[in-house]
């Protein structure tokens, strides 16, 4: 009796001790699901800061989310645990799109609100900027992010036509023409008021150049239209333009090959380097020049020596010290100029070994 009663009391002890075991266990288990919790949300913390450093999301003491986070591998905004949808617009000014179920837009085209826009991979809306696909196509994003299409733009002073789907088109050296103030021009099928009007432009828009007849062009719009439009309406822009102010220059040099070289001279029947520069551009563009090289070079904008166009000055080191002889660009590699006492105006190579190394700089004076 006295060993049962034993035997009992090591059983209440054992007892005991295995209910002291499952309290210790069950105590372990609540501190690892915290821990386990808290390994969660920092987890969830770390997956919110990408790389690009531009999301981030904010936990505060009561567990509210504020700020991008990453779930399934989408991109979403909360504030106040609420997903934001629609345009969304961060310190930086960088715009994201969000779409009906909160998702980041990235890397993808979207269409909103009838315009197309592109977003790169981190979600920012591009914006001013070229994007090349993988085809090869090159597509305009304006400064407001809506894609450019069916018009003809003037992008960093270069004219650029872009088709309804938005990519650019592969004709190049267009004629273009802005049209000037008015109410409204209309485009006809022929030339003069009695043809038909088959559609109209408004003032600031950009038209090809395709055809003139006497006071009359005819044009196409950006989004297609072809017709005439009276000329006093439109002024001529881009290469047309500047083409035309060229020749002039060309024709004007070129009348003066043969006339000898004297110093100091400014034309009509001999020159020396700069006053052959200074007349030509004075009467073909109107443009002044300063009289001597060394001042020519500071006129116009700089262009890299494999950049140049007819018209160009380009300018050579020919004493050893500083710019000493100017001359115009006339293409191919060619320029005009006139050399020295005792020569003529004449074309001469600008690849040739002498003006290679003499070679300092060119400027391009017509806008």
């Amino acid at each position: 009796m006295i060993v049962n009663l034993r035997t009992g009391g090591r059983g209440m002890q054992l007892n005991k001790i295995n209910l002291k075991s499952r309290i210790l266990l069950k105590g372990f288990a609540i501190a690892m699901v915290s821990i386990s919790v808290s390994l969660i949300s920092e987890t969830k913390i770390a997956n919110a800061l990408p790389n690009d450093n531009v999301k981030n999301a904010n936990y505060t003491s009561q567990n509210n989310i504020n700020g991008w986070i990453k779930e399934n591998n989408k991109w979403y905004y909360y504030e106040d645990n609420t997903k934001k949808v629609g345009w969304f617009k961060d310190k930086s000014e960088t715009w994201y799109w969000l779409d009906s179920n909160g998702v980041m837009a990235s890397g993808e085209w979207k269409i909103i609100s009838g315009k197309w826009y592109r977003f790169q991979d981190s979600g920012k809306m591009m914006n001013n900027q070229w994007f090349k696909d993988n085809k090869g196509d090159w597509y305009w994003l304006k400064p407001s992010g809506e894609m450019a299409s069916n018009e003809i733009l003037n992008i960093n002073k270069v004219y650029y036509k872009f088709l309804a789907s938005g990519k650019m088109s592969d004709k190049k050296d267009m004629s273009v023409a802005v049209v000037a103030p008015c109410d409204f021009l209309n485009i006809r099928t022929g030339v003069g008021i009695s043809y038909d009007v088959v559609g109209k432009v408004y003032t600031g828009s950009y038209v090809e150049i395709l055809d003139e007849n006497s006071e009359w062009y005819k044009i196409e719009t950006g989004d297609g239209i072809v017709g005439w439009v009276n000329a006093d309406y439109v002024v001529l822009q881009g290469s047309k333009a500047y083409s035309d102010k060229v020749q002039k220059l060309l024709d004007t040099a070129y009348k003066q090959i043969g006339k000898p070289y004297v110093w100091g001279a400014s034309g009509p029947s001999s020159f020396d380097c700069s006053g052959l520069t200074s007349y030509v551009y004075r009467n073909a563009a109107n443009v002044t020049l300063p009289r001597v090289s060394r001042d020519q070079a500071t006129v116009g904008t700089y262009v890299n020596k494999s950049q140049l166009q007819a018209g160009d000055l380009v300018f050579f080191n020919s004493d050893g010290s500083s710019i000493s002889h100017v001359g115009m660009y006339v293409g191919d590699s060619k320029f005009i100029h006139s050399p020295q006492p005792g020569d003529v105006v004449k074309v001469d190579n600008l690849n040739s070994s002498y003006y290679t190394r003499t070679f300092v700089t060119a400027r391009r004076v017509l806008a």
